[in-house]
């Protein structure tokens, strides 16, 4: 991750193959899932979508067979991210799920800290989810959600 983080990201995708395969044969289950997981993000940052999602359901499945909620989570989000299609007007996963949380009261510090997320990428998506929805306020937005409208409205 260091590597995908100064920008070298073939160097990062090497380094994260050998890090999955020693671990695939690991007693540390969990290890390989953080490695498929962090591979499965390099992945998608080097525009190799179909890969990447392999890696994140493979992370996701591993995760969810160990009972690892808080990676459960992340890896879901990722998941979701490298699935999203761009659909004009529509919630993706994640702007749904932070919707949600909102619109049932808690603040964006809650919500992130309910996701594992920081606060700027709670504040991300609740501008989308403002933008896309056409309402201007967290009481707009806990009207719409109780009317049903967040479900419609999901890519």
């Amino acid at each position: 991750m260091a590597l995908a983080a100064t920008g070298d990201l073939d160097a990062a995708l090497v380094a994260l193959q050998r890090a999955v395969s020693c671990h695939e044969r690991s007693p540390l289950p969990l290890e390989y899932g953080r490695s498929l997981l962090a591979l499965g993000q390099v992945l998608r940052l080097h525009k190799e979508p179909a890969a990447s999602r392999r890696a994140l359901q493979a992370a996701l499945d591993c995760f969810t067979e160990l009972g690892a909620v808080p990676f459960v989570r992340i890896a879901q989000a990722e998941l979701d991210r490298a699935q999203r299609t761009r659909v004009r007007g529509a919630l993706t996963a994640s702007e749904r799920q932070v919707a949600e949380l909102v619109a049932s009261g808690l603040t964006n510090r809650e919500v992130a800290g309910q996701l594992f997320t920081s606060v700027r990428t709670v504040e991300g998506h609740l501008a989308a989810v403002y933008r896309k929805l056409g309402v201007r306020s967290r009481t707009e937005l806990a009207k719409r959600a109780a009317e049903g409208d967040l479900l419609e409205a999901v890519e």
